[in-house]
């Protein structure tokens, strides 16, 4: 598979699909790799096509990907690295997808990216749970905020899984070290957080709210609160006002 090709195409695929001029994507993904606008069910069907790697040792076609994510430099290539890694899961050696994943996130610097990774991460815990778990513990406290996003976000894909070793108190333990994290996009990671475990643990994420409904920022809190009965989530809304009001 040759990276100059493989770009080409994209750009021929991009002026064919026509993409709307007046809506910036890659101001809308937040990125600062090039966007060719290129539609993810297209970029997913490109992916599947193999590109020329179907007769390669399985190390070799890692090692090709791995190369495409690291040097290419372009969103779209990049999404389609996330597809074919999506694609080869199930046969995957699980510790070396691991591995491989915290590597990829070095070089992610948008929301799409990073939350494509976190639901990789949200299946990997299917077999590597502890080691999902302690991840997400380091990037916790991590420097990068892409990173401390994954330490939350992770959680609304882990609650999909059929078993969990991990529970309500756990899981909030991550998300209350960040409620003053000042990064838009960890803010948000921390109203999914609370919103989906509110699905599984209704009584546990009311009484979580009720003691730090003043904390939370306004985006975590708007997130958090999306699936609160109106009469739950008016009372929240005058709590938080009071408090806001007390502190002038």
């Amino acid at each position: 598979m040759n990276q100059a090709h493989l770009l080409m195409r994209l750009q021929e695929v991009a002026q064919i699909e026509n993409r709307t001029s007046y809506f910036n994507l890659q101001d809308y993904i937040g990125t600062k790799y090039p966007v060719l606008g290129i539609a993810n069910p297209t970029l997913r069907k490109i992916a599947g096509e193999e590109l020329g790697m179907e007769h390669l040792a399985e190390d070799e076609q890692w090692k090709q990907l791995e190369k495409l994510w690291f040097e290419s430099g372009v969103f779209d290539v990049m999404s389609i690295v996330l597809y074919m890694t999506e694609k080869r899961f199930r046969k995957a050696d699980k510790q070396q997808l691991l591995i491989r994943l915290v590597s990829f996130l070095d070089r992610v610097d948008n929301w799409a990216h990073s939350d494509f990774i976190s639901g990789l991460f949200g299946k990997l815990a299917v077999h590597l749970e502890v080691d999902i778990m302690d991840q997400m513990r380091r990037w916790n406290n991590s420097k990068k905020p892409w990173e401390r996003r994954q330490s939350v976000v992770i959680i609304s894909y882990y609650l999909r899984i059929k078993k969990q070793s991990y529970g309500f108190n756990e899981l909030a333990a991550l998300v209350t070290p960040l409620h003053a994290d000042t990064d838009y996009f960890v803010q948000k990671g921390v109203g999914w957080a609370l919103r989906d475990l509110g699905k599984k643990y209704p009584e546990q994420q009311l009484a979580y709210l009720n003691e730090f409904v003043c904390d939370l920022s306004a985006a975590a809190y708007a997130t958090a609160v999306e699936k609160i009965k109106p009469e739950i989530k008016g009372e929240l809304k005058v709590r938080r006002k009071a408090a806001r009001k007390n502190k002038k």
